[in-house]
């Protein structure tokens, strides 16, 4: 039985419940729950909660260090990449074992902290892939939908291809400007945007130059 386990209904005969992994609902007779599964339900929750507090600790760890390298001017040997490894190692293990921690699983900040962590694996696109696989299976309530659509992007420009979204923006560490990175088929942009419920990439295009240049002001 998966860790992430959401019960939705108990009836007479049968529980109700949903497969955070994999999205799939499913059915139990009562008489094969009480009390077995009310037990392994209980440590379900119990599992989730204590990945969910790991996630975002792993989160706030992979924050402080990049404040850090920021804070220096961008200097490289400010960038502790050792951070980036000890949590794609961990992130894996949790995803492997689980599947992708769900909102309803886990809450949304630890589902947000996971995808951060998968989002700075930045030399394993192979890993992000699998990661993008795991989060399109499930149901769009379980996975914040502008997620997927920066971490598709960060994979094709990993790659060598064009992003669909318009989600990467980078840092020229020479001129410590804001540059967008290249984009495929731009007139479309914002029809790719919409079906993920994204806004226009100009609205999207301001707010990261103006939160950019209050960061410079710091």
């Amino acid at each position: 039985m998966s860790s992430f386990i959401r019960l939705i209904k108990i009836t007479k005969k049968k529980a109700i419940y949903q497969n955070s992994s994999s999205g799939k609902w499913l059915s139990l007779k009562k008489s094969l729950i009480v009390p077995k599964l009310y037990n392994t339900y209980n440590v379900v929750m119990e599992k989730d909660k204590k990945i969910a507090t790991e996630l975002i600790s792993m989160m706030k760890k992979d924050q402080a260090m990049r404040k850090k390298w920021a804070e220096s001017g961008f200097d490289s040997n400010k960038y502790d990449s050792k951070v980036d490894e000890t949590n794609e190692k961990r992130i894996k293990e949790i995803t492997d074992k689980t599947g992708w921690p769900a909102i309803s699983a886990v809450g949304k900040e630890a589902s947000t902290a996971a995808w951060l962590l998968v989002q700075h694996a930045g030399n394993n696109p192979s890993f992000q892939k699998t990661i993008l696989q795991k989060m399109k299976k499930l149901p769009k309530k379980e996975v914040d939908q502008k997620q997927i659509a920066k971490l598709e992007d960060r994979i094709r420009l990993l790659e060598g291809k064009k992003q669909l979204y318009g989600t990467s923006f980078n840092i020229n560490l020479k001129t410590k400007k804001l540059t967008v990175g290249p984009i495929y088929d731009i007139k479309n942009i914002d029809k790719r945007r919409k079906k993920l419920g994204l806004d226009s990439f100009e609205a999207h295009k301001k707010r990261a130059i103006e939160s950019y240049q209050k960061f410079q002001k710091e």
